[in-house]
């Protein structure tokens, strides 16, 4: 019994012992993050949460700036004055003026260049207001006459049947000839500025280059503005002892008078005065326009001298007009 005691201890023993000798088994190391130290989680920074933002408020319209007129400009031809050109662009003779300071509103050059203001737009019932349409004056048969050099002269009347006076009458004036297809224009202005009641006076257009051939014209009113106070930039005069003396055969008339003042008080910085000659059938053969050299003051007079040549048929009768300005 005491025999197997000890074998059975022994044997324990031994197999404890060999069990101690055996080297464990290798465990599979844990998978580490990379940047980590084994059995730590590094530590991960999220945003803190925030409001975002709104955007602005939406811009507001910028308003454009607005585009200022364009500003305009006029060249003054022949036969132009103040009041045609300020009727021609819808503004006052007024505003003209203003715009023009330098500008002598009796006497204008051909080639000066006026400043044209805006039109201000005009009340109902506004004194000064003008009217897109002409005032109506009567335009008569145009007469052309070939000249020297190809070219032609062409004639027309117009007399006011109104009972107010008008100024700066226009007119476009074409001429053909028979067969030809070219139409040649011109424009053309009366040979005074004041065209009064009940009164006639012509317009006159030369035309160049013209082929030969029989002549055709005819004419068109372009402005013609109304005249309630000449008075106000005219001063009236008249002409004293006309003579017209007509030569044989009606080639030729010589004209004489004295142009005088009407007032006591004034004086005329330009005196125009305007003759037309017309053959027997009352069609226009010759005009011609006087302008003094020098002023006329109150109670002073012009000799006025000067002769026609007929482009057509003799000349029958004469009529002379006189204007003055201050």
């Amino acid at each position: 019994m005491l025999h197997k005691n000890f074998l059975y201890r022994a044997a324990l023993a031994a197999a404890l012992l060999l069990a101690a000798c055996t080297p464990a088994a290798a465990t599979a190391p844990a998978p580490v993050t990379p940047g980590a130290t084994a059995g730590r989680l590094p530590p991960y920074l999220s945003p803190t949460a925030t409001i975002t933002p709104l955007p602005p408020d939406p811009a507001t319209a910028t308003p454009l700036p607005l585009p200022s007129p364009t500003p305009r400009s006029h060249t003054v031809q022949a036969g132009e004055d103040m009041g045609g050109i300020a009727y021609q662009y819808g503004i006052t003779v007024a505003d003209l003026m203003a715009a023009n300071p330098d500008a002598d509103p009796h006497a204008l050059s051909i080639g000066t260049v006026l400043v044209i203001p805006a039109a201000a737009p005009a009340e109902e019932g506004q004194e000064g207001a003008f009217s897109a349409t002409p005032v109506a004056v009567n335009v008569g048969a145009v007469d052309c006459y070939p000249s020297a050099g190809g070219g032609a002269w062409c004639f027309v009347a117009v007399s006011n049947p109104g009972e107010s006076s008008v100024e700066s009458v226009t007119l476009s004036m074409q001429a053909a000839v028979e067969g030809s297809d070219p139409v040649f224009s011109q424009t053309a202005a009366l040979l005074l500025d004041v065209l009064p009641s009940g009164a006639t006076l012509p317009a006159a257009a030369y035309f160049s280059g013209l082929p030969s051939g029989a002549l055709h014209g005819s004419a068109e009113l372009l402005t013609s503005l109304p005249l309630a106070d000449p008075t106000q930039r005219y001063l009236p005069a008249h002409l004293q002892d006309l003579r017209v003396e007509i030569q044989p055969g009606g080639l030729s008339a010589r004209i004489t008078a004295t142009a005088a003042l009407e007032s006591s008080e004034g004086q005329a910085a330009q005196v125009w005065v305007a003759v037309t000659a017309y053959d027997a059938a009352g069609h226009i053969v010759a005009v011609r326009r006087w302008e003094s050299s020098q002023p006329l003051g109150a109670g002073e007079s012009l000799p006025v001298s000067l002769e026609l040549y007929s482009l057509g048929a003799g000349i029958q009768r004469v009529e002379a007009q006189v204007e003055a300005r201050p």
